[in-house]
């Protein structure tokens, strides 16, 4: 072989096993989403229709507006301004946002929660 055509091959066999080296990786990372996956499953599947009617509350209970907070977070959706509640001493929730961000959303996903059909 010349060794033009021999450094050609060395450096395709090195795009190989650094490909192989990413596919072990990812395989390792995809298991433990995996995981999580299944877990999310899991949890799906003790939701109860009356759990949703609490979204579509007024006036919802504290946690469930805490968690539409956290909801609001991870869809990087603007939270309102810093005000205390003198009652619990913290932050207040956001509410009216969180139900934009419920009205936008998928309403037929909650209506399939609201059904049963999950």
């Amino acid at each position: 072989m010349t060794r033009s055509v021999r450094r050609r091959k060395d450096w395709a066999q090195q795009i190989v096993d650094d490909i192989e080296v990413n596919k072990c990786a990812m395989t390792n990372t995809l298991g433990g989403a995996s995981v999580t996956c299944d877990e999310a499953e899991w949890t799906l599947t003790t939701i109860e229709p009356s759990d949703v009617d609490l979204l579509y509350a007024d006036k919802p209970s504290y946690l469930v507006a805490r968690i539409m907070d956290c909801v609001l977070l991870m869809f990087q959706r603007p939270l309102h301004t810093v005000e205390m509640d003198v009652h619990r001493r913290c932050i207040k929730p956001s509410w009216n946002e969180s139900l934009k961000v419920r009205n936008l959303g998928c309403p037929s996903h909650y209506q399939l929660l609201k059904q049963g059909d999950f």
